[in-house]
């Protein structure tokens, strides 16, 4: 017999006071709410297990959830009630359960910051953002999904095998759908967005801690891909696609032999399929493989490095290894960096940006997600508010185009999330988000220096 207290393993934890958590994980904020995780054996937080105990009363416990505001105050206590939280709002079943993936419930609920009840649910709801939900129910063919409305109305009926959205915000306008063993999207009211075809869908990044797109595998083991939240790129026609670093990296097998192409991050071809291999852009250039020997080419296609070598490395803080045909190395020198009029550095590796760093009343704006991301902070799009958030375990920093007030939040400190005044606004530049670089390194915890003889950026972590 298995028993499920949550008040028992709040004190086997050891919580802490509110502004002193000792949580095993706490994962990003959104809208002012942070998941914890609290886990007996520090095991992945993704192995969904709760509060158990044996019949003897021991406790078996390996992980627990709840929710936190950004300084620290308790929202949820960590136990077995925790489903979901989206855009402001926490959906918790109204019982202990063991599992709320695998057990349908009677009612649940979903609460704001506040830990109040904003609305209550008959039956059971997978997901919930405050104008759409998703809902579960057991039927004669199993448990079935549905979309529902705001109130919890159902939009369509419970016909699907499964129906989640994205973690990342950004991509959660529509609905990822399972029906009889075939995936695809659907929109929030019900209708297709991408036909339930594929028989197979796996997530690729560009970047580091992003997931954007998804690889489709259809019935004919074509490949193609879609955007997280399933637009259409490219068709399922090909052998291989790989998404990185702003580039599509396409394989296509003709006549026994595999040939590749690059096509941007619209599903447009930069190149034909005249590569017999290719490797992933790293600091703008990518290294292809062309009649038995390799080369590199820039992000115009243009080819940098002839194919003369026999074997590569990708270009790392400004140089590459290469073996010529007589098997002697030599180092390269990325042409990038030595053409640009600033150059930035990072505890003195070089950093590659797509867009040069620009200079506007005086101050340095730099595109923001890789310099950020080097930095190990996360960064997340809000296209409504056009409004950039990026932070890490200690700090939330929140920008929107155009406003000179950007705002700032430590982390656990007790103090509230402050306005601070921009010299510069952020700005959007041929596509890219461009932040001050100063207001951004210092808030980031990070020092900062300019070499004005040499118009290097030197940052310090």
């Amino acid at each position: 017999m298995l028993l499920f207290s949550q008040n028992l393993v709040l004190a086997e934890q050891n919580i802490g006071s509110a502004n002193t958590p000792n949580y095993s994980y706490i994962l990003d904020s959104e809208k002012g709410i942070r998941k914890v995780i609290l886990s007996s054996d520090h095991s992945d937080y993704r192995n969904y297990y709760e509060e158990v105990f044996d019949e003897g009363g021991n406790l078996v416990l390996r992980s627990a959830e709840g929710c936190i505001d950004e300084e620290g105050n308790i929202i949820l206590e960590p136990g077995s009630r925790l489903i979901n939280i989206a855009n402001g709002y926490i959906l918790v079943s109204d019982k202990l359960i063991n599992n709320p993936h695998d057990e349908p419930l009677d009612t649940c609920s979903a609460l704001n910051i506040k830990g109040e009840t904003v609305i209550s649910f008959k039956g059971h709801m997978s997901y919930y953002d405050g104008e759409h939900g998703i809902s579960l129910q057991e039927t004669n063919e199993g448990i079935k999904f549905a979309i529902t409305d705001e109130t919890g109305k159902n939009i369509t009926p419970y016909v699907y095998d499964y129906l989640t959205v994205d973690y990342a915000p950004e991509y959660r306008d529509a609905v990822l759908a399972k029906k009889d063993d075939k995936y695809g999207f659907l929109n929030w009211d019900g209708s297709i967005r991408l036909p339930l075809e594929y028989t197979k869908i796996y997530y690729s990044s560009q970047y580091n801690h992003v997931l954007e797109y998804i690889v489709l595998i259809h019935t004919d083991g074509k490949t193609g891909l879609a955007t997280a939240n399933g637009h259409l790129i490219l068709p399922p026609l090909y052998d291989s696609v790989n998404a990185h670093n702003g580039y599509l990296m396409v394989g296509q097998r003709t006549e026994g032999q595999s040939k590749y192409a690059v096509a941007d991050l619209n599903g447009n071809f930069l190149t034909d399929f005249i590569y017999d291999g290719i490797h992933n852009f790293h600091e703008g250039l990518a290294p292809v493989h062309i009649n038995g020997y390799w080369g590199y080419i820039d992000h115009n296609m243009e080819v940098v490095f002839p194919p003369v070598y026999l074997s590569v490395e990708d270009f790392q803080n400004g140089y590459a290894t290469v073996l010529n045909k007589n098997e002697s190395y030599e180092v390269l020198q990325n042409p990038i960096k030595l053409s640009r009029d600033i150059n930035i550095f990072i505890n003195n590796n070089w950093l590659y940006t797509d867009k040069e760093p620009v200079i506007e009343s005086g101050r340095t704006l730099v595109p923001i997600r890789q310099i950020t991301e080097a930095l190990d902070f996360r960064v997340s799009w809000d296209h409504a508010t056009m409004t950039v958030t990026i932070q890490n375990d200690n700090r939330i920093i929140t920008m929107t185009i155009g406003s000179n007030q950007a705002g700032v939040n430590v982390f656990d400190d007790g103090i509230p999330a402050e306005l601070v005044e921009l010299d510069v606004a952020p700005q959007i530049i041929d596509g890219r988000t461009f932040v001050p670089l100063r207001f951004l390194v210092e808030n980031m915890d990070a020092q900062i220096g300019w070499d004005q003889e040499t118009k290097t950026i030197s940052i310090k972590i």
